[in-house]
C-alpha cells in the first residue's frame, strides 16, 4: 500500500509528537525513561518535514530502510503513549496528539509488511503491508 496523503501527515504529526515526548521527559522527573529512550531512539533517522513533503522519496535505498526502522520505532513509542504506563496528567494534550496520530499512523502489521521499493528514474520509497 502506497503512503497517501493521511498516512504523511501522521508521520509528520508522530515527528511532533516525539519531540514532545521528549520535551516533556526532560521536564517532569516522573514521566517513564524507558519512554524517552524509545522517543529519543525513534528520531534518529525519522523522515524530516522536507522527506514527507517530497512523499518520502529519495535516491538513497539505505535512507528508506532508515526510515522505515524510525517509524517503527515511532508506533512502538505511540503504543506506549497511549497505554497505561504513562500518566498522561503531566500533559493532558499529549493525548489527544497521540490519539490524533493513531488515527492513521500505520500499524504495527502493516509495518511489519513493509518494504523498501525502488522505482526506476524515481528512486526509492516505503510501501505498507495490507
Amino acid at each position: 500500500m502506497k503512503l497517501g496523503p493521511l498516512k504523511l501527515n501522521a508521520i509528520h504529526a508522530a515527528d511532533l509528537l516525539l519531540q514532545e515526548v521528549q520535551w516533556l521527559a526532560a521536564c517532569h522527573p516522573t514521566f517513564p525513561a524507558d519512554v524517552r529512550a524509545a522517543a529519543d531512539a525513534a528520531r534518529i533517522g525519522y523522515p524530516s518535514l522536507e522527506a514527507v513533503r517530497r512523499q518520502l522519496w529519495t535516491p538513497q535505498q539505505d535512507e528508506a530502510l532508515a526510515w522505515l526502522a524510525a517509524l517503527s520505532r515511532a508506533r512502538s513509542v505511540l503504543d506506549q503513549v497511549l497505554g497505561p504506563q504513562v500518566d498522561l496528567r503531566t500533559d493532558p494534550d499529549l493525548r489527544g496528539l497521540a490519539r490524533w496520530v493513531n488515527q492513521d499512523f500505520a500499524t504495527q502489521e502493516q509495518l511489519a509488511g513493509a518494504r523498501v521499493v525502488h522505482e526506476p528514474g524515481r528512486g526509492w520509497t516505503l510501501e505498507l503491508g495490507e
